[in-house]
């Protein structure tokens, strides 16, 4: 049945997941980001995966409902965690120091994964879209994603802001 899934898998899934890797690789080096740049991804990828949820699941409340409970728990577990540690505002270059991490890669491949799995479980069982369980576990595991991302993204802010609030006028 897995063959079948892959064999029947159009190629430019593997393209995303191929787009993916590289782009996690090259989070797993230290690197100097623009604050708009560094703030991106988090954004993009929080709103992928609630498109993909409301995609999926529109007409369920409790798929909202989950993702946003998934969200916070993320983000309170991020910082509670000190999840992305290092990142540092450089005042005068006017960027941001990320420390290379293979947490952005995990984080992109666990989303590649999750949504890959529902749209194979809803194309082989179309009745799951309704199944409570099934839209509640998918909501918290977007949600989870979602939080960990803008949790990454909340950290740059802060780096600048502790940094311009430390510098004198």
């Amino acid at each position: 049945m897995l063959a079948d899934i892959l064999q029947n898998t159009p190629l430019w899934v593997y393209a995303i997941l191929a787009y993916v890797v590289t782009l996690g690789f090259r989070q797993s080096a230290d690197h100097r980001r623009t604050l708009r740049r560094a703030t991106l991804m988090p954004i993009a990828m929080a709103a992928l995966s609630l498109t993909g949820l409301q995609t999926s699941f529109a007409h369920e409340p409790i798929a909202l409902a989950a993702w946003a409970l998934g969200l916070v728990v993320a983000l309170l577990l991020a910082r509670a965690s000190g999840a992305w540690a290092g990142v540092r505002w450089l005042p005068h270059e006017r960027l941001l120091f990320v420390p290379g991490s293979w947490m952005p890669l995990a984080l992109m491949l666990g989303i590649f994964v999750v949504k890959f799995t529902v749209n194979v479980m809803l194309a082989i069982h179309p009745s799951l879209a309704i199944a409570e369980p099934f839209v509640t576990v998918t909501g918290l595991a977007y949600g989870a994603f979602s939080g960990a991302f803008v949790s990454r993204g909340i950290a740059m802010w802060l780096a600048t802001r502790t940094t311009w609030r430390s510098t004198p006028a």
